[in-house]
């Protein structure tokens, strides 16, 4: 695919339904797509996409001309302003390929015609191959993966990969909790160092192999993302008496009002200590001094780390959202294709 010297391209059909039209842009250029798109987005919408954004705003500093956004917008006759349905993610980063990445409104209505006009658009621009799963809202998700099967004739994978609730957290929901008991003697919560870098890459290739199938990472590969993530002061861990370290936790992406933590990981032997509710909570706490009103990660929902969060003070997380309206499923849905990357 050649670059586009507007980065942005359109592709327009029309539904004899309602007489909607429905228009695809795409954008090569992540300052495009965050100008088209931020309009549209609430704050709530912006911790709901924030993987999407966050990979724009990295990419914004550290380009890398395989990666695109796809916007698909509505326009109805009684209205000559376009709605923003749906985004699309094709990205890469240092381990290879991202999943496709997907968003759309919580409440929007998920239309398949406006599903099976972006799967049409993304066939021209990648080879079917490429989408070796989609991650994203669980509806839409569910939509895309059928439109998918119907376009291509390949086979969306059971059970999923990843099934899980977005949790937030803000100031108001963030609870004190062990935060004000004193850490056992010895005991501290930091920034890694490089002088972590083997106990870090030792636990970032057991949460792969626990937390991450069916993506496979090596131990080359762990060291690799445990290198970025030390080298730009995105992990935190939890240093035990004697310098071991016990837990660790991540924060590698970031739009201009949120943020996202993950990898949080306990060594075996010092489980159901607390250490992962602290060093969670001291991560979060650390982002909200950084300007950030709130905090996201992704729980399983075949987990039991949600009860943890959810002391942290995360809301959205299955038994323990306040409502219906408060929970957001997310799913990742695999094809069958060789897969090419890994997140």
């Amino acid at each position: 695919m050649s670059a586009s010297t507007s980065g942005s391209h359109s592709h327009s059909s029309a539904s004899t339904s309602d007489l909607k039209s429905v228009s695809v842009r795409h954008h090569d250029n992540p300052t495009d797509f965050l100008f088209a798109v931020s309009p549209s987005l609430t704050p709530h919408d912006e911790t709901s996409a924030i993987v999407i954004l966050a990979h724009a705003k990295k990419r914004i500093a550290d380009p890398r001309p395989r990666d695109f956004w796809l916007t698909v917008w509505s326009t109805y006759p009684t209205t000559s302003r376009p709605v923003l349905e749906l985004i699309l993610m094709c990205g890469s980063w240092v381990l290879g390929d991202y999943p496709i990445f997907l968003w759309a409104p919580p409440k929007g209505e998920h239309r398949s015609d406006a599903t099976s006009t972006l799967v049409a658009f993304l066939r021209k621009r990648v080879p079917d191959k490429r989408v070796f799963s989609v991650f994203g809202p669980t509806g839409i998700t569910r939509t895309f993966a059928t439109k998918w099967f119907e376009a291509t004739g390949i086979s969306f994978l059971t059970p999923p990969h990843y099934d899980a609730y977005l949790g937030r957290c803000t100031k108001d929901t963030l609870r004190q909790g062990r935060s004000k008991l004193p850490l056992p003697q010895g005991h501290k919560m930091r920034l890694a160092t490089t002088e972590d870098l083997d106990s870090v890459a030792e636990l970032c290739k057991r949460f792969s192999d626990e937390e991450s199938a069916p993506y496979k990472f090596s131990a080359e590969d762990s060291r690799l993302e445990a290198q970025e993530l030390i080298k730009a002061q995105q992990v935190w861990v939890y240093e035990a008496s004697s310098g071991v370290i016990a837990c660790i936790c991540a924060a590698a992406r970031h739009s201009q009002r949120a943020s996202v933590i993950s990898k949080v990981y306990t060594s075996e032997g010092f489980r159901r200590k607390g250490f992962a509710e602290c060093l969670v909570r001291h991560v979060v706490q650390h982002l909200f001094s950084t300007r950030r009103e709130s905090v996201v990660l992704y729980v399983g929902k075949n987990k039991s780390a949600g009860r943890v969060y959810d002391r942290v003070g995360f809301s959205g997380i299955g038994d323990q959202a306040k409502s219906r309206d408060d929970r957001e499923d997310w799913l990742e849905v695999g094809f069958d294709v060789a897969i090419t990357g890994r997140w």
